[in-house]
């Protein structure tokens, strides 16, 4: 969803399970006390390797000391695999959905045209069924400008819909 639809203006690829590992030990050796990790850019979940590498590594160098873990995601993605990792690495999931579904969809559409508002709201409730923790961001546009939305609607949608007292709303 970010810079040119997760591709940053490069072909598309997914990072290595080495490289990530190695990426976080370097950054380990400026900040020791990072207290939380996070998973971006593009679709994080469309590199489980990666995320169970960079895991594994955290769990042996840590242990239950380990840095939190988050993974932001536009929640389209959910099969066992996916779940095993979030469950078993406790990672905690912030999922981008811009509000009801005429504006998320207008403003995040599936390649093929079909709704991704339905899809994300039936994972967040199967995220939740599994026992992992569900946070939201919202990109506030002039789409739901133009549509009468307000960031009061979008609160209220939030809590109504997916019982989430404090979304994150950006501008």
């Amino acid at each position: 969803c970010y810079a040119d639809h997760g591709q940053y203006h490069a072909p598309s690829s997914l990072m290595p399970p080495e490289m990530a590992v190695n990426i976080v030990e370097r950054c380990l050796t400026f900040y020791p006390l990072i207290r939380s990790l996070q998973f971006f850019g593009g679709e994080p979940l469309l590199n489980p390797d990666a995320i169970e590498a960079v895991c594994e590594h955290l769990t042996q160098r840590f242990g239950q000391r380990r840095p939190k873990l988050v993974a932001t995601t536009n929640g389209t993605i959910l099969d066992d695999r996916i779940a095993d990792l979030l469950a078993k690495y406790e990672i905690g999931l912030t999922i981008s959905i811009d509000g009801p579904r005429e504006i998320h969809d207008r403003l995040r559409p599936t390649r093929s045209m079909r709704s991704s508002h339905d899809l994300v709201t039936r994972n967040v409730a199967a995220f939740r069924k599994l026992g992992i923790e569900v946070d939201v961001e919202c990109t506030y546009t002039s789409a739901h400008v133009r549509s009468g939305v307000s960031v009061i609607d979008l609160m209220g949608y939030f809590h109504d819909e997916l019982d989430i007292g404090v979304p994150h709303i950006a501008w």
